[in-house]
């Protein structure tokens, strides 16, 4: 898998905000990181007392704050806030494209490696646990089309399991585009 290494020389650097932008701003961490020899994406299931998306898988993350210096500062802010990651801590490599979303948000993936295991400390109100994905398992099995009930609705989407939930919407969306560029480097090598 030494196409992780190459990854940081094809991602982007940063990406500016248009100030028409009328879709609110997010920006979210993935962390890769080797654990017992196999690295892992790592995720978080959201808990049912948050606003939105409730018992979700997500990156941690969350919308632009106006005391944000960047998008990066975001993602590193609210993955401290969501998990305890110390900013410090990921050695980022750069973002992906841009996804937005159903509801006008506009997420920004930032990936990043951070050494496993890692000692999370989880807010109770916002994750109710880490979960992790083999990168190798996103790798081979690609994701597939799911259908998902929300309030009400189905909705279509991509979609893969991670620690028996299952990952759709944006997050599945990210990990497609984290897919594409890691094949593209992969066929490179």
């Amino acid at each position: 898998m030494d196409w992780i290494h190459r990854l940081k020389d094809s991602l982007g650097k940063t990406h500016s905000v248009p100030t028409s932008e009328s879709a609110r701003i997010s920006s979210v961490l993935m962390c890769l990181g080797e654990k017992d020899g196999i690295w892992q994406i790592v995720l978080t299931k959201r808990t049912q007392f948050v606003q939105t998306h409730k018992g979700q898988v997500s990156f941690p993350g969350g919308i632009q704050e106006a005391h944000d210096a960047t998008l990066l500062h975001t993602a590193l802010r609210e993955s401290e806030e969501e998990i305890g990651i110390h900013p410090e801590h990921p050695q980022v490599m750069g973002v992906l494209p841009p996804v937005d979303t159903i509801g006008r948000v506009r997420i920004f993936p930032w990936v990043a490696t951070l050494m496993l295991p890692y000692p999370f400390r989880l807010s109770t109100d916002e994750v109710e646990r880490v979960i992790f994905l083999p990168v190798q398992e996103l790798m081979e099995k690609g994701l597939q089309t799911v259908r998902v009930r929300v309030d009400g609705i189905d909705v279509k989407s991509e979609g893969i399991y991670a620690d028996g939930e299952l990952v759709w919407g944006a997050t599945a969306k990210i990990l497609s585009d984290f897919r594409a560029k890691a094949l593209e480097l992969r066929a490179v090598s």
